[in-house]
């Protein structure tokens, strides 16, 4: 059942604060949840350092190099969050209490005509919870992880080690940052931050010998794999969070690539229709008969291994199913009467598809966006797994997964976690699909 189209604008705004509140709460138990491993002194350095930097660049209008790094964004992203995700906890949380269920109200934005059902919104209720908190895990990272992914600990001594386990640690900070000696107050605590986010050398040990050897040498304290550690004496649990940033990251920048180009040809092939019909969908046919996996190697082997280049094959080789798609409902809309009203008066085809269109459709993008998600990352876990992908030692789920084929009998634990968390994400999505299908019916 098609909902009128007047009515899309308040279900459009009612579905995206639904979202925000469901996606706000969750994120806001994320951090009760992480509270006591959370890195505090690297917030306050983080926070520090991205308000320094402003009031820098506003006293001195200009942008000063040594100050502007590239590492640093991705500590100044998390510090946002989490201050956003304070503010939209506690304003959740201070909300009245509303007679239906934030995701019941979510289908119904969706389609008023829909009954809920018990099981569907328990369903769709976790699956949108634990989608949020891989959502928060992955921009708040840098808060969460005890120890630099790629830090490789003492051989001898940390390899291998089951979950669990314990060892020595010291934490140096050599300065990186210029060292002249005339610096305003402004200046040096920027560049006291900085160097603090960026210069942190940590070494982990459990040979006494290394103890006695490394105490002087910084500030010693005591950390705990949760996960283990892999042959290289890296910690798998900071290797999976970062892992989820990078398999999460690249599966959002694919799935919007793939969304938007399908979408394109799909709205133009179903609202043009002849020639161009013919032409976007023997296009489309095209690339479809051509097997993903050789495609991606065909780019691999022509344009070299990237994180660019796998994002490109990624997203060439799943935009064809969301083309159909829209186009077959687009075939279905472009009779009624209120888009015949609108082209007899003269409204352009933007106009038609963002008025009229694409609200309509919604629950159908909203499904498919969910599914090529899942598909990319996947694909990119796969990818990964056969060496194609990302490559060592930037970690990602499916090359700790390939890393671990030959450990499954010695040291489960290096797949293992990796694995549960790219089954948890794949199921949860699929949850949330099946509820957005379930109010289409």
């Amino acid at each position: 059942m098609k909902v009128p189209s007047q009515n899309a604008g308040s279900r459009t705004r009612l579905l995206v604060s639904t979202l925000r509140g469901r996606v706000g709460g969750s994120l806001f138990i994320l951090f009760m949840i992480a509270l006591p491993c959370i890195r505090f002194d690297l917030m306050k350095a983080s926070f520090l350092s991205l308000v320094l930097t402003l009031v820098y660049s506003i006293m001195h209008l200009q942008l000063n190099p040594a100050y502007m790094r590239a590492a640093l964004i991705e500590y100044w992203v998390a510090s946002f969050a989490w201050c956003s995700i304070l503010v939209t906890g506690c304003w959740f949380l201070f909300q009245k209490k509303r007679k239906k269920l934030i995701v019941e109200k979510l289908f119904f934005a969706i389609s008023p005509a829909w009954t809920p059902n018990r099981s569907t919104l328990k369903k769709s209720t976790f699956g949108i919870s634990v989608l949020s908190i891989f959502l928060g895990i992955a921009v708040l990272g840098p808060f969460l992880v005890p120890l630099d992914p790629i830090n490789q600990g003492d051989l001898e001594t940390t390899r291998l080690l089951a979950p669990m386990q314990t060892a020595m640690a010291w934490e140096d900070i050599s300065m990186t940052l210029p060292t002249e000696t005339a610096y305003s107050s402004v200046e040096k605590a920027l560049r006291d931050a900085n160097n603090f986010l960026l210069a942190r050398k940590v070494k982990y040990t459990r040979s006494e010998q290394e103890k006695v050897e490394h105490k002087e040498q910084g500030t010693e304290f005591r950390v705990v794999f949760l996960f283990g550690t892999d042959a290289l004496g890296r910690d798998v649990f900071s290797r999976v969070i970062y892992g989820t940033r990078i398999s999460l990251g690249i599966g959002i920048i694919v799935a919007t690539l793939s969304m938007i180009l399908g979408m394109g040809i799909g709205f133009l092939s179903g609202i043009i229709g002849g020639m161009v019909d013919k032409f976007l969908m023997r296009l489309t046919d095209v690339f479809l008969s051509l097997p993903a996996l050789v495609l991606v190697i065909s780019l691999f082997s022509v344009l070299g291994g990237s994180i660019e280049v796998l994002i490109g094959a990624l997203a060439l080789s799943g935009w064809m199913g969301v083309a159909r798609l829209v186009r077959g409902e687009v075939l279905k809309l472009r009779e009624q009467e209120f888009i015949l009203a609108a082209k007899l008066l003269a409204v352009s085809y933007i106009g038609i598809i963002r008025t009229h269109l694409l609200p309509n459709i919604l629950p159908t993008i909203l499904t498919a966006s969910v599914f090529q998600l899942v598909n990319a990352i996947m694909g990119e876990a796969a990818l990964s797994f056969l060496g194609l992908g990302i490559q060592p030692p930037t970690a990602s789920w499916g090359n700790m997964i390939g890393e671990s084929t030959i450990y499954l009998g010695s040291a489960w634990w290096i797949g293992i976690f990796p694995g549960i968390a790219l089954s948890f994400f794949a199921i949860s999505a699929q949850l949330v699909a099946e509820g957005i299908q379930e109010c289409q019916k």
